[in-house]
């Protein structure tokens, strides 16, 4: 995964930075912003790469997708991993 940022000015997600991840066909991104476990779909056209994912923003990632008070901090750590 990749951190970007929206690019696209009509977005109301303009400006907003999040973890990256291409399509199973290549052609849109799904972006998680600011670590919500629900993704939003942009085109390439649409975000700038800023960087690589941080050990934090995969870990917060993470977190909210497994969303239950109680998990084997394995579980954790491997999301963290494939992200």
């Amino acid at each position: 995964m990749k951190t970007v940022k929206i690019t696209n000015t009509n977005s109301p997600f303009f400006g907003k930075e999040g973890l990256a991840t291409r399509t199973a066909d290549g052609t849109c991104l799904c972006v998680y912003l600011d670590g919500h476990k629900e993704f939003n779909v942009f085109y390439s056209s649409e975000v700038e790469v800023v960087g690589s994912a941080t050990v934090l923003a995969a870990t917060r990632l993470a977190y909210n997708q497994i969303s239950a008070k109680e998990f084997p901090v394995r579980s954790l750590v491997n999301r963290v991993r494939s992200i």
